[in-house]
């Protein structure tokens, strides 16, 4: 790491709107100190759901809140160079709103001498467990970071319908030149969002630019007027369903004997979720593990094993990295106990959610 004169050095976190906060550290920091630093920033309350995570090659990493940075060998943790979303931020301040864009460029790579960590949520919780705006946004931000990132295999309607709650959220009401144009009956729609912003690649490679701007603007005009902290909630509660699960982590598993298709593991509120790839296609979930089903974990060396209830068996999944298994061990050990403490965090809360379904608002956006 890079040195100043006063023997400081700089790490550069990624807060989850994808925005850059570079933070001077000395040879006594810790991790937690960068990170009750993000949360000031962020004001964020819940800490305990999130955590700073390093970027490696099946996925992310979190670090130990009270190990100090000094003593961290980045380069070995990360695995590779491979960059996770370099770019700026979400937020309305940092898109060129209402400008026409062509088709999205490639985002350049991270180039800094910082180590580069990222500020992340860690804990993956029902909606109703998240209690304060600034948390929401936060957690929010994180979906809309996986949307782009996870290539989940959904209908495109429903990446339509997370995009338009996500410009509301982000910028308002829908520009006047789209209503016109809407009302006109015009072939040609203004491209008023950046689409790359709102849309995985696959989507954009799949689906004519046109209809999508097409669909995504009927969508946003229908939530005129829709204030951002709605538009966040059901944000966050589409994208935690089950037919369009983006509130998990998601981990890369190497190939077996079996090249045919990849396999990805998901760490959800309720459980673990397999998943399959097949070459260039979108990631389909495939076989769920629930939490109730467990009984204990164990990992040894470059492989993590999952123990299940009443002699049910063993699963066991195979990692690249030994790093990898004990990060994920931890990991998913302490999202087992965390969740049996979330399903008893505002219960009644949601028992209210179904009702929130058939309100005002489902009226409208159906």
């Amino acid at each position: 790491m890079v040195r100043d004169v006063d023997n400081k050095f700089r790490i550069r976190i990624i807060l989850p709107n994808r925005e850059h906060l570079v933070v001077s550290c000395r040879n006594s920091s810790r991790v937690e100190d960068i990170f009750h630093e993000a949360c000031e920033i962020l004001d964020i309350s819940d800490r305990e759901l999130f955590g700073i995570s390093v970027s490696s090659e099946e996925s992310y990493l979190f670090l130990d809140p009270g190990e100090k940075l000094s003593k961290i060998d980045f380069e070995l943790l990360t695995l590779t160079e491979r960059p996770r979303w370099p770019c700026g931020g979400l937020r309305r301040s940092l898109l060129h709103s209402f400008r026409s864009y062509p088709n999205p460029k490639p985002q350049p790579a991270i180039k800094s001498d910082e180590p580069v960590v990222y500020f992340r949520v860690r804990f993956y919780v029902p909606i109703h467990c998240l209690r304060d705006q600034s948390t929401k946004f936060a957690y929010y931000s994180q979906l809309r970071t996986n949307v782009l990132e996870y290539n989940l295999f959904c209908p495109v309607e429903l990446y339509v319908q997370l995009a338009a709650l996500g410009l509301q959220a982000d910028t308002g009401n829908a520009p006047n030149i789209c209503m016109r144009s809407i009302k006109q009956g015009n072939e040609s729609l203004p491209v008023y969002f950046n689409v790359s912003a709102y849309y995985p690649p696959k989507i954009l490679a799949e689906v004519d630019l046109s209809e999508l701007v097409r669909m995504t603007m009927k969508w946003h005009l229908a939530l005129h007027n829709m204030v951002p902290q709605v538009a966040i909630f059901w944000y966050i509660r589409i994208a935690s369903k089950k037919n369009s699960n983006f509130n998990m982590h998601l981990y890369n598993l190497p190939r077996l004997r079996q090249p045919r298709f990849a396999v990805w593991l998901g760490v959800t509120p309720d459980g673990l979720l397999i998943h399959q790839q097949e070459k260039d296609e979108w990631i389909r979930p495939t076989v769920p593990i629930r939490w109730s089903q467990v009984h204990h974990f164990e990992y040894k060396n470059r492989s993590l094993f999952v123990f299940l209830q009443n002699n049910q068996g063993v699963r066991h999944f195979p990692l690249r990295h030994s790093i990898t298994a004990s990060h994920l061990f931890s990991l998913i050990s302490s999202m087992h106990f965390f969740q049996a403490t979330a399903e008893l965090c505002a219960p009644h809360a949601a028992g209210l959610l179904d009702k929130i379904e058939n309100g005002t608002y489902e009226e409208r956006f159906l």
